[in-house]
């Protein structure tokens, strides 16, 4: 049993660790989120797993996925309105993350206490793809840091210290990659 905020109790539920719908497995699990693909459309849904270091846990947290994603409604907004922008100037936004915090309460029961806590829709938190040479199946020129990952997959680099440093002009095409990120995004020059 746990107490609640108000101090009754509730039975600990059981974690959602795994999902199927109507004996379908998902057709991509990732650390957290079990993926159903419809052809025109993914459902993806938070489970109760969690995980540290890039780590799943053995263990799920109880409600975790029913808490999340509340979120659910201005992760769904700010991704159709911030794609739709990337797409316009011809980027996919493939893949990216939102990170949400709470305000304290303030005594209005209806105060949207929902709050952006980190970067969101940048090469560092996102997977950036040039529209114009997408193809479907296999990797793809990219506008973020995915560039750095695979040079660090191709050196071999155990993911351990010591963390290695990138040759310059390695360092100057990743920099490219962002400037035009930036600029294809803004209309604007890097100044």
């Amino acid at each position: 049993m746990r107490g609640s905020a108000r101090g009754s109790l509730l039975p600990l539920a059981a974690p959602v660790l795994q999902t199927t719908l109507d004996r379908r497995t998902p057709d991509r699990r990732g650390k957290v989120r079990d993926i159903y693909d419809f052809g025109d459309r993914l459902l993806i849904i938070a489970t109760d797993r969690i995980s540290a270091f890039d780590y799943v846990l053995a263990s799920g947290i109880p409600d975790k996925g029913r808490v999340l994603a509340r979120a659910r409604e201005l992760t769904l907004r700010l991704f159709s309105e911030g794609g739709a922008h990337a797409a316009s100037r011809g980027i996919i936004i493939a893949d990216t993350k939102f990170e949400f915090g709470l305000l304290p309460p303030d005594g209005r029961p209806d105060a949207d206490r929902l709050i952006v806590i980190d970067e969101m829709l940048t090469p560092d938190s996102s997977r950036f793809w040039p529209a114009d040479s997408y193809r479907p199946g296999g990797p793809q020129p990219s506008f973020d840091k995915q560039f750095v990952r695979d040079y660090l997959e191709r050196i071999e680099w155990n993911k351990q210290p010591p963390v290695p440093s990138l040759p310059e002009d390695f360092v100057a095409k990743t920099r490219e990659k962002y400037v035009e990120a930036f600029e294809r995004l803004t209309l604007r020059e890097l100044r």
